[in-house]
């Protein structure tokens, strides 16, 4: 059955869905259980023999649920064994989209799939492991909440009951008393009171009485506030008898959840309770939960014994009922009973045929088939499994409908049983709301199940049977099928070809369809020709024929089913033939030639001639073919002296020339530019009457260093022989004004620099040397020294103030530059008193022997490492003993000596050469002619992008080369032992073991010293040179910071390698193109090599 279903369901789901896993099947039935009231869904599963609610059924026990244990301060529920109460919540409903299929009624089954079929219709009983139906009540695990119910007044006191005695009236007092082991309580005042065995009520009142006599004229409410425990036993057919210490009102039905339930085979229905030997209740778990009797309310006493009997009468029911189970049945209950007990039938359930299998005696099996009317008198015994079959396939009193219709499905079967008077029926709100577009009305076909048991088929004419011309009978379980159009005939379509159009192919023919509707439903990319070729089959012989149409005239022709229609660019049957003109004119272009274009038209076209066009003559390269049918070509030359532009004639392919004028360069005519000591240097375009005081007022007026006694002016003019000449014109402004000098297009003026003038602006003033800032800035009228000075941040300490030098700059009478030095002491003067003139330089010297506090730094294998303060003329050999001399893990011969002012100026001329190579690079990547070469690997632009990167890693350190002696004293009297300098630095590095290769090989590494291994060993290490390698240029960096080449080929081994040496391996550098960074390049590398010796060598840095 399970499998059957399973089948059914993917089935199902393949008509609704396009080819669904059965994982998918199961979680949309679940999710969306509306989905089997779709009239696909009803059809199928009728054909296939099973209902709704069978699939309901097996989907929710794909989907069993555990009730999980809740805890709540105020009720506690516990409930922990599984049951199969699976309800479907309300979600949205799922659109399910139909996959298009054509209805064909005589579709080919196998007999495999016919087999199959008749399977799925018929009905087996499914033989599943049924649970109790009691079980389900012990999963509830509420009790009763004592706190909620009054004490009865037989309730006997015993130990460890809390007693709640309320005093008030005169009084208001509260007393919370547990009654002790002997029965006693302890009150205020009165004493120990006997209570324990009492029932309620006379302890009730005995306790009332003794109070009365300490609290005479109050009132009193006495209640049990916690109740003590009891102990019952337990025995039978349980799976754990024996003791249990229970609560107080606990029921029967809590003992049997404390002891985990009651055996398989266990009575619920004969619960017998003894107390003090006596029955005093016989419980029958049923009454509670079919007829809703009370069954909580008998609560256990202290010492009760509970009794479970074996049952006598255990039967099973399953298939189409509500709860199928298994239940315990007394000896008068019938096979009715059951079916109540199991919650009735289902709505599907058959009540022909109700199944019994009766075991008999233990020997043998029975089957016994008893209708529903009969189910009352029929006995039950112990062992009997019940099955309730569905209604099978052929109890349908309707009738199915497929195909072409809005609501296909089941259709109810009219009192005439007729397909005339189910079609009157549905069809009283006219056609459309019944049938779907392209209904074929001459045709439709009826399978029905006959009463040989076989299928037949019967075909109407459907516009006969509604016009009630032709009368159709029905019977249950008809398969009524409605075909469209679509499916008796394959779908009508015109076919649309040519590269113009968009989207070519097919497209649904509708009556009515044109040659223009076609066309524009397939989009037109272009332009078209108005030739159109049709093909149609639409001919008395049905072979096709071929005609060719007017878009313009014939467009709105009306096409027929498949005919074909091509449509054909327009060019590719007019051919354009294009005219280039290149040269001096304002736009050089390719123009579509027109029949008479002459050389006038096409100039227009480009704008005219540019100023530098050569107009003397104008060639033309002319193409045309030979008597050989092989194309050829001539240039021809027009004098324009001789012919007009309109009267040279052009013809398709033509390319003119237009030449440039001798000497012309590319500067465009109608400019003039200015240049030299302007404010603002500029090129501007040329206007009518344009003089030197337009042009200057453009450039920003004449700078402080302009030399304003004469002029120079460079102008262009064309000769006779239409070449582009220049000449050199120069204006004594002595005599003239700008404003009578007439410039012309092209002029190029040159302002010149008055003679010894350098490049620094004018109304600036700067002060340097002993102050806190220097600075230049801008130089105002009246400013004194002491304005500059307090704009420097005044005077520091070391600042003499009785030798301030002003250097003074004026122009003589030959307009030359010169300067005065003028020596101020301020003892004599003082500082607002001294007045500054533009461009004033005023330097503060120091007080002479002024000392500062310098220091250097030792580090590395020194005894006492650290900052040492130096005097004047102190040196390195001094320094080194006051650090305590070398330790024994000294690497003297590594020493790296460093000096700040050293360091400043490599840095400056390294990022001098950096910033060049990046110039360089720069402006190389940016010609046209070197675009395709940047991106390749191993161009020069990718090389210098690497030395670039590299470098950019390795700033120098200012280190000085020199040779440290182990023996302080005789290193004093060496040409190493340096006076020190402020920031200096010697850096003693640990013993080293080992060479460092570093460059351009497969692995820069370092490796340990041997001393038999020569140059070429250790490349050989690091796994010899790369690509980019410059195998002639290695070189060696010793410990000591000196370098020295490689001689006689790389491999030499005339260099002797010590520990602590670096060798490098500098990258190849292709010299052979316009970069001109070649020194910059090499500066830069070894730089950064010497670097990177004392960083990944010594270690010092």
């Amino acid at each position: 059955m399970r499998h059957r279903l399973l089948i059914i369901l993917f089935l199902l789901f393949s008509t609704l869905e396009a080819e669904p896993t059965m994982v998918q099947v199961q979680q949309a039935i679940s999710q969306n259980p509306a989905i089997l009231e779709t009239p696909q869904a009803k059809a199928l599963m009728q054909e296939k023999g099973v209902s709704s609610s069978e699939v309901k059924e097996k989907v929710s026990s794909q989907n069993e649920t555990k009730v999980e244990e809740t805890t709540s301060e105020i009720a506690e529920n516990d409930i922990d064994t599984t049951v199969e109460d699976v309800t479907n919540s309300d979600s949205d409903l799922h659109k399910v989209t139909a996959v298009a299929k054509r209805v064909n009624p005589f579709f080919y089954k196998s007999s495999g799939a016919i087999r199959a079929e008749m399977n799925a219709k018929q009905q087996s009983a499914s033989s599943s492991l049924l649970a109790r139906y009691s079980m389900v009540f012990y999963a509830n695990k509420n009790t009763l909440d004592s706190s909620s119910l009054p004490t009865p007044d037989d309730y006997i006191i015993s130990t460890d009951d809390k007693i709640g005695i309320h005093v008030y009236g005169d009084r208001n007092k509260n007393y919370s008393i547990s009654v002790k082991s002997d029965g006693t309580i302890d009150l205020d005042f009165i004493g120990p009171l006997q209570i324990g065995g009492m029932k309620f009520i006379d302890a009730k009142k005995y306790l009332m009485n003794q109070l009365k006599v300490h609290f005479k004229i109050s009132d009193f409410h006495i209640n049990i506030e916690k109740y003590s425990t009891i102990q019952a036993t337990l025995i039978g057919d349980v799976k754990f008898p024996g003791l249990y210490n229970l609560s107080s009102f606990s029921s029967v039905k809590d003992l049997l959840i404390v002891s985990k339930g009651v055996r398989d085979s266990a009575s619920v229905r004969n619960i017998v309770v003894k107390r003090e030997s006596k029955i005093v209740a016989k419980l029958d778990f049923y009454d509670l939960l079919f007829k809703g009797d009370s069954f909580d309310t008998f609560l256990l006493k202290h010492g009760d014994v509970v009794i479970i009997n074996k049952a006598e009468k255990l039967v099973s029911i399953d298939g189409y009922v509500n709860h199928t189970a298994r239940f315990e049945l007394k000896e008068d209950e019938t096979l009715r009973t059951l079916i109540d007990y199991a919650g009735g039938m289902k709505p599907d359930a058959s009540k022909a045929e109700i199944k019994i299998d009766r075991y008999d005696d233990n020997a043998k099996l029975e089957t016994f088939k008893v209708s529903y009317k009969d189910s009352k008198k029929f006995a039950m015994k112990n062992g009997d499994k019940v099955y309730i079959y569905p209604l099978d396939f052929t109890a349908q009193n309707s009738v199915n409908i497929y195909g072409n219709v809005i609501r296909p499905g089941t259709y109810a079967l009219n009192k005439e049983k007729t397909l005339n008077e189910l079609l009157k029926v549905s069809l009283k709100d006219g056609v459309k709301k019944f049938f779907l577009p392209n209904t074929y009305f001459d045709y439709g076909v009826i399978n029905r199940y006959g009463e040989d048991l076989q299928y037949v088929s019967k075909s109407f004419n459907l516009s006969k049977v509604i016009s009630n011309q032709e009368t159709v009978a029905l019977s249950p379980n008809d398969k009524i099928y409605i075909f469209s159009l679509n499916d008796i005939y394959s779908s009508s379509y015109v076919t649309t070809k040519g590269s113009t159009l968009i989207k070519p192919g097919k497209l649904q023919y509708i009556a009515g369809i044109t040659i223009k509707d076609a066309i524009n439903a397939s989009g037109i990319e272009g332009v078209l020709d108005d030739r159109i070729r049709l093909t149609t089959f639409a001919t008395d012989d049905f072979m096709p024929e071929t005609s060719f149409y007017s878009l313009k005239e014939q467009g709105d022709t009306v096409l027929n089913p498949y005919d074909e229609l091509e449509v054909y660019d327009y060019y590719s049957t007019h051919i354009l033939e294009p005219i280039i003109i290149k040269g001096e004119v304002v736009k050089p272009t390719t123009v579509f030639y027109e029949k008479g274009m002459t050389m006038s038209d096409l100039i227009h076209i480009a704008g005219g001639f540019n100023k530098t066009a050569y107009t003397k003559s104008i060639s033309v390269l002319r193409y045309y073919v030979d008597e050989t049918q092989t194309r050829q070509q001539k240039v021809i030359k027009y004098d324009l002296d001789k012919v007009k532009l309109n009267e040279i004639k052009l013809e398709p392919y033509d390319e003119v020339k237009i030449s440039k004028i001798l000497g012309w360069g590319t500067q465009d005519f109608d400019v003039v530019s200015i240049s030299g000591e302007v404010n603002n240097p500029i090129k501007v375009k040329y206007g009518k009457g344009m003089t030197l005081s337009d042009l200057l007022v453009m450039a920003g007026g004449l700078n402080k260093m302009a030399y304003t006694k004469s002029i120079s002016i460079t102008r262009y003019f064309i000769d006779e022989t239409q070449t582009r000449q220049q000449k050199s014109l120069s204006f004594d402004l002595e005599k003239m004004t700008f404003d009578e000098i007439k410039l012309e297009p092209y002029d190029e003026v040159k302002i010149s620099k008055i003679l010894g003038w350098d490049s620094q602006d004018f109304e600036t003033v700067s002060i340097v040397g002993e102050v806190h800032t220097p600075i230049t800035t801008k130089y105002g009228k009246g400013m004194t020294l002491e304005d500059l000075s307090i704009m420097a941040g005044g005077f520091n300490k070391r600042a003499y103030k009785r030798n301030i030098e002003i250097v003074r700059y004026h122009l003589d009478e030959n307009q030359t530059r010169q300067r005065t030095i003028l020596k101020i002491d301020t003892e004599d003067k003082a500082l607002s008193e001294i007045n500054l003139e533009a461009y004033d330089e005023v330097r503060i010297f120091k007080i002479p022997q002024w000392s500062e506090h310098r220091t250097v730094v030792v580090a590395g294998e020194v005894k006492f490492p650290g900052t040492y303060a130096i005097d004047n003329g102190e040196t390195l050999s001094n320094v080194l003993r006051r650090a305590g001399g070398y330790t024994e893990d000294a690497f003297i011969e590594g020493s790296v000596f460093t000096r700040e002012s050293i360091r400043k100026n490599q840095v400056e001329q390294y990022n001098q050469s950096l910033a060049k190579i990046k110039r360089e690079l720069a402006l190389y990547n940016a010609m046209p002619a070197n675009a395709k070469k940047v991106s390749s690997s191993g161009s020069e632009s990718a090389t210098l992008n690497e030395v670039v990167l590299e470098a950019q890693k390795y700033q120098p350190i200012g280190r000085v080369s020199l040779m440290l002696d182990g023996n302080i004293s005789k290193f004093q009297n060496s040409e190493f032992d340096l006076v020190l300098k402020d920031k200096d630095s010697i850096t003693v590095p640990s013993k080293i073991d080992t060479v460092t290769v570093f460059g351009e090989v497969f692995n820069p590494t370092s490796f340990v010293y041997n001393l038999d291994k020569n140059v070429e060993d250790y490349i050989n290490m690091a796994s010899g040179f790369s690509r980019a390698a410059d195998e002639d240029s290695v070189y060696v960096i010793h410990a000591n910071g000196t370098s020295e080449p490689i001689g006689g080929g790389w491999f030499s081994a005339s260099v002797e390698i010590q520990k602590g040496d670096t060798i490098v391996v500098p990258i190849y550098i292709r010299e052979n193109n316009t970069l001109d960074i070649w020194d910059s390049v090499a500066k830069i590398l070894s730089s950064f090599a010497l670097t990177a010796a004392a960083i990944h060598t010594l270690g010092v840095i």
